[in-house]
């Protein structure tokens, strides 16, 4: 049958093996290869695809209506006893991982950053703000996560082509969040732009890069609602330093002098040859540029 196929399988710390297969998860005896048990409480339809630590399964709940993320669900295979950690939809993008360190913390990282419930608490926790970090690069895959006297992270990462070993750690002289602020507009995520950000920072570590993205991939809102609310925003004077001109009426930006002139940035680029001429001189008018692209395909 094409439908069951086998999503995850995995050996618990007692020794069963534990398969999930469609909308069901079963485990079995190693030696008879039988069924144990059947956990029905799992339906694959309205979950993502499990994961095993210890004795307990971890996935995510997706809201039956609009399949976004709900519930983080921890069942303990042991006594069918679970518990549900309800997460906020702007915490949890299209990749993210789960890890359950020391049988009970939680660890949920994304490119938003490294974040923790820990049993017995009601709320999330930031450990690592991923703004700040290579975890904001746009190709990368986590594939291990260890921590280390609950203050030292280290995550195996796949970043492009390379393995990289992530370490972050507390540093009482670092300050949590940088005294300066550079805000950026987008309408959608742009992975050029969380490249440049974690280049910038890597050289700025007093500035925060704040990448603001206005539609989701869980969000239907029509476009025209948040180009209104910006044109409001930028005629008072305000809105965020930077504007990802896709999707935006940038030559409605450009007459009205809503952009900055950034001439004297960008002609000495082009004269050497850093940006170029040939391209750079579409975006020129009337010997200005006060936009640029981001990448050339």
């Amino acid at each position: 049958d094409f439908y069951n196929y086998p999503r995850s399988i995995g050996i618990l710390d007692d020794g069963n093996i534990i398969v999930q297969i469609d909308t069901t998860v079963q485990i079995f005896d190693p030696n008879t290869c039988k069924i144990i048990k059947t956990i029905p409480y799992f339906d694959s339809y309205f979950t993502t695809e499990i994961k095993f630590f210890g004795n307990k399964i971890v996935t995510v709940q997706l809201d039956e209506s609009t399949y976004t993320p709900k519930n983080i669900i921890i069942y303990n295979t042991t006594d069918d006893s679970h518990v549900e950690v309800p997460i906020p939809t702007d915490m949890i993008q299209d990749d993210y991982n789960l890890f359950l360190v020391n049988d009970c913390d939680l660890y949920l990282i994304s490119m938003d950053g490294i974040f923790v419930y820990k049993e017995g608490t009601s709320m999330w926790q930031v450990v690592v703000d991923g703004s700040l970090t290579s975890l904001y690069l746009p190709y990368i895959g986590i594939s291990s996560f260890e921590v280390k006297n609950n203050e030292e992270f280290y995550l195996l990462c796949y970043i492009d082509t390379t393995v990289d070993l992530l370490k972050y750690h507390y540093d009482d002289n670092v300050p949590a969040i940088p005294d300066k602020e550079l805000s950026i507009y987008s309408l959608q995520d742009n992975p050029a732009i969380r490249q440049a950000i974690v280049a910038f920072q890597r050289t700025h570590p007093d500035v925060k890069v704040a990448f603001n993205t206005m539609l989701s991939n869980y969000e239907n809102s029509p476009v025209e609602d948040y180009i209104r609310a910006l044109n409001t925003s930028l005629l008072a004077g305000e809105g965020e330093d930077i504007l990802v001109l896709d999707g935006l009426p940038y030559e409605s930006y450009q007459e009205k002098g809503v952009l900055a002139d950034l001439t004297d940035i960008l002609k000495p680029m082009i004269d050497s040859g850093e940006l170029l001429p040939n391209v750079m001189q579409s975006f020129e008018k009337a010997g200005t540029y006060t936009y640029a692209p981001t990448r050339i395909q």
